[in-house]
């Protein structure tokens, strides 16, 4: 088993093992030197999902010699995220059954029919899916940028499915076999700008409310699917000041990972790289009544992924 990371230090951008504690990170190009097995298909994360699976055999078979290596050590360099850059990032909206049930209760005043909301009968409804700007992808201990005027900065930690080989309009049974792998992502999302009051007859504005730059810290580490057995069984947590916030499974989904690459693919090809937000659990500041500020400290973890340390900070402090 291994895990990757994109990293950056003086001498420019890497793709590295990541070793198990996540203290030291060995360049993919070093070890497949050192193994005598010249890389075939480019040292960038990106590269090596344009040729999944081909790419995972030859890092498997190397990565034994990584382990031998002494790498560098992480706290010296930036972690980025896994694909600095996505092509496209698709967000699963109202995806998790409790957080669906919590924030109609929310906004109901504590009154829920959930027949209004097809009552989870996936026949009577399809994934509800938007996609953010890749502007706003940022590393796993970046800083999250409070923007100026706003009040209800909300967190979302969320499990985030990397494609690999180009998948167009493919079925949910064959879905699977273009995730590549498996990272951390957090939606982090303006609710004072996702409701336009100004245009009732319209309401969400998914840019707006998702699109801030630095709104996505992805990472730190992308892990093959070939080692997760069962994502449905990965639990999702998220902290705010050491206080737990967010704490499910990923098998809370209403659509599952394959059936919104379903959907997706359907209407657009989904690229060597494109991440995929698949939905966040309950715990939510909307449901709390409580949002991110100045100073706030939020850490998101899911078990073999890695996790995130994030700061808030407000504009103005930056400035």
């Amino acid at each position: 088993m291994f895990r990757l990371g994109t990293f950056s230090d003086a001498a420019g951008q890497f793709c590295g093992f990541v070793e198990d504690d996540g203290a030291r990170a060995i360049p993919v190009a070093e070890a497949a030197e050192a193994a005598g097995k010249p890389l075939e298909f480019g040292e960038s994360l990106v590269d090596m999902l344009a040729e999944w699976p081909r790419a995972f055999d030859a890092l498997n078979s190397i990565a034994p010699v990584a382990s031998g290596l002494e790498g560098r050590p992480v706290s010296a360099l930036k972690v980025l995220p896994p694909v600095p850059r996505p092509g496209k990032i698709l967000n699963a909206a109202a995806n998790y059954r409790k957080h669906v049930e919590q924030m109609r209760k929310t906004f109901s005043g504590g009154k829920v029919d959930m027949k209004g909301d097809y009552g989870f009968d996936k026949s009577k409804g399809r994934p509800y899916m938007f996609l953010r700007a890749t502007s706003t992808i940022a590393g796993a201990f970046d800083t999250i940028e409070l923007p100026p005027g706003i009040e209800k900065v909300d967190w979302e930690a969320e499990l985030g499915a990397i494609i690999g080989p180009r998948a167009k309009r493919v079925t949910a049974a064959k879905a699977m076999d273009h995730v590549a792998g498996f990272t951390i992502t957090h939606d982090v999302s303006c609710r004072d700008l996702t409701w336009r009051e100004d245009r009732p007859a319209l309401r969400s504005d998914w840019m707006a409310g998702k699109s801030f730059d630095t709104f996505a810290p992805t990472g730190p580490w992308f892990v093959p699917a070939a080692f997760v057995d069962d994502y449905k069984a990965l639990p999702v947590r998220l902290w705010v000041n050491g206080e737990l916030m967010q704490d499910g499974v990923a098998g809370d989904m209403i659509f599952d990972i394959a059936e919104q690459i379903e959907y997706a693919s359907a209407m657009m090809a989904l690229e060597p790289g494109d991440l995929m937000a698949t939905g966040t659990p309950d715990g939510t500041g909307a449901e709390r009544g409580r949002f991110l500020a100045d100073g706030d400290i939020v850490e998101i973890e899911i078990d073999g992924l890695g996790r995130q340390r994030t700061p808030c900070r407000s504009v103005e402090a930056i400035a």
